[in-house]
């Protein structure tokens, strides 16, 4: 469990949610990046308490004479750190660095004189470290499969001042092995904790490897959307900001349709949040493109929908006075209607408002004595509707849409009819109708799930909010990690 901690650590560091033509990018701050390394170090720490030094051995004159010398057992114990800092490096990477590092190492060493009398002796050392640094310049890059990876270009560890204490009285002992930890153990100790460092990036690689880059949501008439986040382009750093970019793209019960629009460039602009994701007018319209080519814009509408404080009901003997001639085919029955779309529809984002554009085709149908469904005829319309878009997040953390519809210019022609001539034009009263309904929906507004924003296990969020600028949609927040 702990080196899922360290690998989680850093996939928040070096992972997000991200073709050559991304349509989404996340923003990540310095800020955000210094936190999660010092959680990630926290993490670290009690997998790097336990490193043992190969032995060494050699020859050393003394004022008794000359020892050939062994030292064993050399163990790095208790590592501690006082501070962490993360650093942006424009164009290089992310400097990690921990600083006030303090670690035990504890020894064995044995000496044997060369000369007559051959005199044998042993005893054993402890070396405390006061204060030393470790400095790590992480680079994540992107995989041909759409993961992000990441390598160290330069790792350093240097131990700075010690104090030694020895099981011996002999005063020559201390004064040894202080020269033999300055001149070979301490270097030793150093690259022996870079090396545990290095020993945990194919470990983490291989777990971000493993991460999933889509997500598969369950749609209406039992169809799977499946959303790809592949990483597209390697991560863009500046001094202040990390900008990821991934594909969003789109298919439907596992078949992909090549979006024909194209993805627009991304804007790299930082907002100040912590985290940021900027989601372009593409992700929407290929996601629609898909919901279109993947038949599931499609809906039928019948009376049990229609609210009972509604003056007009689905039924011919309502509708008798907008549509004669429907009534005169199948008088006194029920109405269905099946909404369909006949392309894909699109949208565009400006400030605070959304423009639709949804070419529909409402095909009705008299519902028979018997169950069937009788086709009486076919509206068709290229519906134009302008939306001002509110965003805001509710007390639950929860993301609540309200709007206003400003503009709409939705009417309908007939293009197939069983029935003879269509009133068409009292059918598209009854379609304004509809959109009063439509403006009463927006008014009490819409919890968009699963998202909430209060918090993800431990990290907390705040100061949430959702924009609309031309061409994209922007979500930022702040990040607190524990």
């Amino acid at each position: 469990m702990g080196k899922q901690l360290v690998f989680l650590t850093f996939a928040l560091l070096f992972s997000s949610a991200l073709s050559t033509s991304p349509g989404l990018e996340v923003t990540i701050s310095e800020g955000v990046l210094s936190n999660a390394w010092q959680a990630g170090v926290k993490v670290a720490l009690p997998h790097l308490q336990s490193l043992s030094i190969p032995k060494t051995s050699g020859k050393t004159k003394t004022s008794v004479g000359t020892f050939a010398y062994s030292v064993s057992d050399i163990k790095v114990t208790k590592l501690k750190c006082k501070s962490t800092s993360a650093k942006l490096k424009s164009g290089e990477g992310v400097d990690l660095s921990a600083s006030g590092l303090t670690l035990t190492v504890t020894l064995k060493f044995s000496f044997k004189e060369e000369s007559w009398p051959h005199i044998k002796t042993g005893a054993s050392a402890t070396v405390k470290v006061k204060d030393g640094s470790a400095t790590l310049v992480g680079l994540p890059s992107s995989t041909k499969d759409g993961h992000l990876r990441l390598s160290l270009s330069k790792r350093s560890v240097s131990l700075g001042d010690f104090d030694i204490s020895v099981d011996g009285s002999m005063s020559w002992l201390h004064n040894f092995v202080e020269s033999l930890f300055k001149s070979e153990i301490k270097s030793e100790c150093e690259k022996e904790i870079e090396s545990a460092i290095d020993g945990q990036i194919p470990q983490l690689n291989t777990y971000l490897a493993s991460l999933p880059t889509q997500y598969a949501i369950d749609m209406w008439q039992g169809s799977t959307v499946t959303v790809d986040y592949s990483v597209v382009n390697p991560p863009t750093i500046t001094s202040s900001f990390m900008f990821l970019d991934a594909l969003g793209g789109f298919s439907v019960d596992g078949k992909a349709k090549s979006c024909p629009y194209k993805a627009p460039a991304m804007p790299q602009v930082a907002s100040g949040s912590d985290v940021q994701v900027y989601v372009a007018d593409y992700v929407e319209n290929c996601f629609l493109y898909s919901l279109h080519e993947g038949g599931l814009l499609t809906t039928t509408i019948d009376d049990s929908m229609v609210p009972s404080s509604s003056p007009i009901h689905l039924n011919t003997t309502d509708l008798q006075g907008l549509e004669p001639n429907l009534y005169a085919a199948y008088p006194n029955m029920l109405v269905e209607i099946v909404v369909r779309s006949t392309a894909a529809p699109t949208v565009h984002n400006t400030v605070n408002t959304t423009q639709i554009s949804a070419p529909i085709a409402l095909d009705w149908y008299a519902v028979l004595e018997n169950g069937t469904n009788a086709f009486a005829f076919t509206l068709e319309s290229n519906a134009q509707m302008s939306i001002d878009v509110e965003v805001s997040i509710n007390a639950d953390g929860n993301i609540f849409v309200t709007g206003t519809l400003q503009e709409s210019s939705i009417v309908f022609t007939a293009t197939k009819s069983d029935i003879g001539d269509v009133a068409v034009a009292g059918l598209n009263g009854l379609v304004q109708l509809g959109m009063q309904l439509g403006q009463t929906f927006l008014n009490k507004g819409y919890v968009v799930p699963p998202v909430n924003v209060k918090g993800v296990g431990t990290l907390k969020f705040s100061k949430p909010s959702i924009t609309q600028e031309n061409g994209y949609a922007l979500a930022s927040i702040n990040v607190g990690i524990p």
